[in-house]
């Protein structure tokens, strides 16, 4: 029961953070179009955010899984050696993860391929959603 429970923490907090990382990728493009001085009306800026999040999910979640997977075994790992007050470990390494992983697709192609991810706020909101992640794992494993 516990892996069972590990496991379907695991994909809530992964879950979590594809949903907001593509969220935050449409409010930064949005954001752009505004300071352009286009319009976009609410029900078509709605209808970009919830198209985005489902197509962007069969792209993230490989993505930042790999990184939340990596980056909550070592969580794991460091609990044994540290306490954890109210899931610091956990929030830390979600946040690590997902800045590396921006990191990493930075030097692989030479650009972040997600758009809300190219300015240091959105790599900052992106990494604080890997944050809110661990949080989730944490309390949904225990």
């Amino acid at each position: 029961m516990g892996l069972l429970r590990r496991i379907i923490a695991f994909a809530v907090s992964l879950l979590v953070l594809c949903a907001l990382s593509s969220f935050i990728s449409t409010q930064s493009v949005l954001h752009r179009l505004e300071a352009l001085e286009a319009t976009v009306p609410m029900g078509l800026s709605m209808q970009m955010i919830f198209k985005d999040i489902l197509g962007t999910l069969p792209l993230f979640f490989p993505i930042f899984g790999t990184g939340l997977l990596l980056g909550l075994l070592g969580a794991r790992l460091a609990e044994r050696f540290f306490a954890n007050p109210k899931g610091v470990i956990h929030a830390g390494a979600g946040f690590i993860c997902v800045l590396t992983t921006l990191m990493v697709m930075e030097a692989a192609f030479g650009i972040v391929p997600i758009a809300g991810a190219r300015t240091l706020a959105g790599v900052f909101w992106m990494s604080l959603a890997g944050a809110l992640s661990g949080l989730i794992y944490r309390r949904l494993a225990r």
